[in-house]
């Protein structure tokens, strides 16, 4: 079972996620572009940048809990509680996009509950 993110709405609470494909954790360094859908609301790292940050690498302790993760492999921040967001359980859509995927890729549903 996938485990539950909580946004904490008008806190500086962030979510940490490691991004998988195929049991590894691909680099980030191409995306330049995400977007997430909540609900009805789209939040895109063109017109809200503070929201999404996929420049931060694993410590040896946070890949250490991670299968098939290494220390120095990519991670997405997101920090949504700034974010116009419904109170409830939602399933947020994340969507990737680099050079070579210029329409994005649905990366996977992450469950979350915005308070």
């Amino acid at each position: 079972m996938q485990r539950r993110e909580y946004v904490y709405l008008t806190r500086d609470n962030a979510i940490d996620l490691v991004l998988m494909a195929d049991g590894t954790v691909p680099s980030l360094a191409s995306v330049n572009r995400m977007q997430l859908l909540v609900g009805a609301v789209t939040i895109d790292s063109q017109t809200a940048p503070g929201v999404f940050d996929w420049s931060r690498t694993l410590t040896a302790d946070e890949a250490a809990r991670v299968p098939g993760a290494q220390a120095g492999d990519s991670k997405l921040v997101l920090a949504l509680g700034g974010q116009a967001l419904a109170a409830g359980d939602h399933t947020a859509r994340l969507a990737v996009y680099d050079d070579e995927h210029t329409a994005g890729i649905v990366w996977g549903d992450i469950p979350i509950r915005v308070e």
